[in-house]
């Protein structure tokens, strides 16, 4: 429901800064990008601008207030006031796609031991993909790149038969489509096998859509392990340079593969490197599709201004391995269970109920539509012909 709002890091050997003055009082309005607090170290003097649209919900340090990096200044409540634009439609759309993303790990699993899946991890999921417009174009983060492909209009049965290497595919057996999605939906896919790759890739495209004088925007998500590579920072750094039109997405699942992001992860969060790059960032509940719905889209609507890059960082959990099928977790069991008991499609399920949304009838409803389409797609591709000689074309294959 809230996002923090911390004291940066401002510089090599800074570690605390004063609270000079807050330009919003608790209970009012913020845009997204607005300047709302003001900061002082013994060098300069530096503005914090909000990452999010939404209210002020608390101010935890106020005026003259000497504070050590990292600590949280105040927080924002993206959902208070129905600041963002978000209709009953728009709410059942996500959690639509949640159940979606739950229901292709189930079906997917069951045929391919080495696929990772998104349990716990569904709201991020589906708010960074929902909601996009034609020209936009996404690099998916390999965790919930299918359901990337779903929401951008691709069709279910043809993706599940990509990862079967069948000729119905739309890469008619050539490849995998869960890494590397249909470029025909614009989808950038995992092609080298690289994980930071894919921020280039947006970023480069998102170079493209300036130059053409469009507002389309490019989205790339990645992993908490991701951010600490290089051309992560390349492309992060060479977008708010241009102010391009790119949202940088960290789903972070506090582990990367079996390190957990405390590891690798330097300073307080991933949002926090946003300061270094000039660009708005925000750490929002990642199990919270509603509060990473109203950050998305805040910044989208912030790139097709014209205004440049945002980074969101959305923290969550990988509830279970990083493949479907590891045996054991190193991680600790009581706090597996305890992130276990923020399962992302319950908590939205009460959320809607609370206000009004939909009861639990309509949405098990919508639970029985998906699990029944998921099903019949996979049967289908379970059933669908494997490729030969001429429809793979390997006259045209040069490697």
């Amino acid at each position: 429901m809230s996002i923090d709002i911390t004291m940066p890091e401002i510089g090599e050997g800074v570690t605390e800064a004063t609270v000079v003055a807050w330009l919003k009082n608790v209970g009012e309005p913020i845009e997204a990008g607005e300047v709302i607090v003001e900061i002082m170290t013994d060098k300069a003097s530096l503005e914090i601008e909000s990452p999010a649209a939404g209210v002020l919900g608390e101010i935890l340090h106020g005026a003259d207030e000497e504070v050590r990096i990292g600590t949280v200044l105040g927080r924002i409540n993206a959902t208070g006031g129905r600041v963002m634009n978000r209709s009953n439609e728009t709410m059942l759309e996500l959690y639509r796609l949640m159940v979606v993303t739950r229901e292709i790990d189930v079906a997917v699993a069951e045929i391919d031991g080495h696929w990772h899946g998104c349990d716990g991890e569904e709201a991020e999921v589906a708010a960074a993909y929902h909601g996009l417009k034609e020209g936009d174009l996404v690099a998916p983060h390999y965790c919930g790149s299918l359901s990337a492909a779903y929401a951008r209009g691709a069709d279910l049965r043809r993706l599940f038969a990509g990862i079967m290497g069948k000729a119905t595919s739309y890469n008619r057996g050539r490849y995998r489509s869960d890494v590397c999605g249909p470029p025909e939906f614009n989808i950038i896919g995992l092609y080298s096998g690289a994980l930071g790759l894919p921020l280039s890739y947006a970023t480069g495209a998102a170079l493209a859509f300036k130059l053409d004088g469009t507002d389309n925007v490019a989205v790339a998500v990645f992993g908490d392990g991701t951010s600490s590579r290089g051309d992560c920072h390349e492309a992060m750094n060479m977008a708010s340079a241009l102010k391009l039109p790119v949202v940088f997405v960290c789903q972070n699942n506090q582990v990367a593969i079996s390190t957990p992001s405390g590891d690798t992860v330097a300073g307080n969060s991933v949002a926090d490197r946003a300061l270094g790059y000039g660009m708005p960032g925000a750490r929002v509940d990642g199990n919270d599709v509603i509060a990473m719905h109203d950050a998305m889209e805040a910044a989208k609507a912030r790139a097709r201004r014209g205004e440049g890059p945002s980074l969101i960082e959305g923290l969550t959990y990988r509830a279970a391995g990083h493949f479907v099928s590891d045996a054991a977790d190193p991680r600790p069991r009581n706090e597996v269970e305890a992130w276990r008991g923020r399962n992302p499609i319950r908590l939205v399920r009460e959320r809607l109920g609370a206000d009004g949304v939909a009861d639990a009838a309509r949405l098990d409803a919508i639970d029985a539509e998906v699990t029944a389409e998921v099903t019949a797609a996979m049967e289908q591709a379970r059933n669908d012909p494997n490729p030969d000689a001429e429809v793979l074309d390997v006259d045209k294959v040069y490697a």
